[in-house]
Order: C-alpha cells, then sequence, then structure tokens
C-alpha cells in the first residue's frame, strides 16, 4: 500500500472516530477540540504581534504563559462549553428540521442579539483581566473598572463587526452544516 493511501485511510478512520465522539461525547470532544483549537490560533497570534514588536523594537520572545493558561479555558470553558450548550438551545428553539430560509435567518438574528453581547463582553473581561492583579481586591476593582471602559467605548462597534462576520458564517453554519459539527465550525 502506497503511504499516500494509507494516510487517507488513517485520516478517515480519524474523521470518523472523531464523528462518533461529536455525537456520543458532544460536551466534552467540543471542550477539547475548542481547547487545542483556541490555543492554537492564539500562539499564531502571538507570534505574529512578536514579529511586529521586534520589527518596531528589536525585541522577540516566548509564548505569553498567562495570555495562553487564559486561552485555554476561554477555549475549554466557552468556545467548546457554553457554545455547545448554546447552539444546543438554539437548535431546540430553531429546529433544522423542515428548515426554510425565514427561519435560518431568524436563527441568525436571534443568535447575534443574544449571544455576542455575553462572548464579546466576556471576552473583553478575560482580556483585561491579563493586565491585572486579580489576586488583590485593589487589582480587582481596576480591572473591573478598565472592562467597565472597554465594554462602554468597544462593545457596540464589536457587535456590528461581529454580526458583518457570524451572519453570514451561521447562514452557512445552520443550512448546511450538520448539527452535531457546528461547534468545531464556528471554532475553525
Amino acid at each position: 500500500m502506497a503511504a499516500a493511501e494509507w494516510l487517507r485511510r488513517a485520516a478517515a478512520r480519524a474523521w470518523t472516530a472523531y464523528g462518533a465522539s461529536l455525537k456520543s461525547h458532544p460536551l466534552r470532544t467540543n471542550m477539547t477540540t475548542a481547547s487545542v483549537l483556541t490555543v492554537a490560533s492564539d500562539a499564531v497570534a502571538q507570534k505574529f504581534e512578536q514579529r511586529g514588536a521586534a520589527q518596531q523594537h528589536g525585541a522577540g520572545g516566548g509564548l505569553d504563559g498567562w495570555r495562553t493558561a487564559s486561552m485555554l479555558g476561554w477555549g475549554a470553558a466557552v468556545n467548546g462549553g457554553m457554545v455547545t450548550l448554546w447552539l444546543g438551545l438554539l437548535e431546540k428553539l430553531f429546529p433544522s428540521r423542515g428548515q426554510t430560509l425565514s427561519r435560518v435567518c431568524q436563527k441568525i438574528v436571534f443568535n447575534q442579539a443574544v449571544a455576542s453581547p455575553w462572548l464579546n463582553g466576556g471576552f473583553f473581561g478575560v482580556a483585561t483581566a491579563r493586565s491585572h492583579n486579580i489576586t488583590t481586591a485593589e487589582g480587582r476593582e481596576r480591572w473591573l473598572v478598565a472592562w467597565g471602559s472597554k465594554l462602554e467605548k468597544d462593545l457596540p462597534s464589536t457587535i456590528g463587526y461581529s454580526f458583518m462576520v457570524w451572519a453570514p458564517a451561521h447562514f452557512v453554519n445552520f443550512l448546511y452544516v450538520p448539527p452535531h459539527l457546528r461547534v468545531v465550525y464556528t471554532n475553525v
């Protein structure tokens, strides 16, 4: 058997096993997948940021461990866990069976109106927490003020930009992607 054929068969077996895991253990599988994808994408983002800093200031460095850990937590808890539960609720409210374009559009608008504020606002909270010592009362107070300022300044425009990106993405997701693959789709 040629190496390419062996690789094709191995990939097909892995995908079949992964799909079965998504169906039998969706929360655990999506949390694991989202953790890996979130950390990997943040590592790439950090490297790009470091490259830009090195060009400006002649400095470089490794990954920010606190940032990587917070992204791991965000990936597992939110991108994997909460999004799995949220998309499950959306599926109950707007079932895919007998789906119409009208229902898909309603699902998209409902999703954006309800999920975008807490997802983006929550992410701002995690991002602003990284630059504060939240182990002390004074640090938490400063963080809450910074988080509130960030929400006031950036959340409305972020929700607008989010709609421009996620409405078309979810049109594809809700119309064509099988329900058990929708969390993976949103994480990729």
